[in-house]
């Protein structure tokens, strides 16, 4: 849904360093909590989530620095 930082089912929530800033998601704890537990549109992938979904804490954690430095460098590889 995020690739290269963009949001493919909500154009307008996208995972660029100003809107994660604006939205309140800029640090890896706020990330890391929104990959657990969802919102809106976005499912949950911590430990309520399906088996099939359910990430590990550490996975999470990996999910949320990768987005932030990504975000920090402007999503240099369109990934």
């Amino acid at each position: 849904c995020h690739g290269g930082g963009s949001n493919l089912i909500s154009p307008g929530r996208d995972l660029k360093a100003k809107s994660l800033e604006a939205n309140g998601y800029a640090t890896e704890e706020a990330l890391a909590t929104l990959v657990a537990v969802g919102k809106g549109q976005m499912p949950s992938y911590g430990p309520k989530s399906p088996p099939f979904a359910r990430l590990t804490e550490e996975q999470i954690s990996d999910v949320s620095a990768y987005v932030l430095s990504q975000a920090a460098a402007g999503w240099p590889s369109g990934r």
